[in-house]
């Protein structure tokens, strides 16, 4: 979903809601459910917190993606400029994270890809792609992963950076490029999953 630039002043009470919702984001480093907001404003129910994310989201401060932890906080962002939206694991999956960390250059040779963000590196088990821990991984959304492609995915809300193998069953694979880590095998329509996106570059900090 395009992120909708925020479009009018926030009432002071919904101010207070996403000051919350960013304030634990910065602190938790994932966003609150809906179980979160309402404790912390001693609403006495959730449908109360719905109406105030719906109220943010229709005015572009917000995205919501359904699930359980799924509230992004919309920041604006320079087109010459790619956003840093969390960290994904090189290794075991982890909890999946979309916190805003930072920005960097829109470089010339990553201008010809649409739609992308960046991703920090955790975890050695890309190493020998070339993929170290620290490195910022260019992510490009909106297209159907190929064989062996790079690609960042949600598994069970966990996401990891794997190469996806597809299988002549009902399978697929998702392998490392570190020995010390086995493939992971996804059985179609039982695991939920969610492409992220395809690994487009590497931006190392030297």
């Amino acid at each position: 979903m395009q992120k909708k630039a925020p479009s009018s002043r926030l009432t002071p009470k919904q101010n207070k809601v996403y000051e919350f919702i960013s304030q634990f984001l910065d602190t938790q480093q994932y966003p609150p459910t809906y179980a979160d907001i309402a404790n912390a404003f001693n609403f006495k129910s959730e449908g109360t917190v719905r109406t105030y994310l719906e109220q943010l989201e229709q005015k572009g401060y917000i995205n919501r993606s359904g699930k359980a932890r799924g509230i992004q906080l919309n920041r604006p962002f320079s087109q010459s400029q790619i956003p840093i939206l969390g960290e994904i694991a090189a290794g075991i999956p982890q909890l999946a994270s979309e916190t805003p960390m930072g920005y960097i250059e829109n470089l010339p040779s990553l201008q010809q890809h649409p739609k992308k963000f960046g991703l920090k590196i955790k975890g050695d088990s890309m190493i020998n792609a070339g993929i170290l821990p620290g490195d910022i991984a260019i992510i490009q959304q909106g297209q159907s992963p190929k064989n062996n492609d790079t690609i960042a995915i949600l598994i069970d809300d966990e996401a990891t950076l794997k190469r996806i193998q597809f299988n002549t069953d009902e399978t697929f694979s998702l392998h490392s490029e570190n020995p010390k880590y086995s493939p992971i095998t996804i059985q179609k329509n039982q695991v939920q999953t969610q492409c992220l996106g395809i690994l487009k570059g590497i931006i190392r900090s030297l």
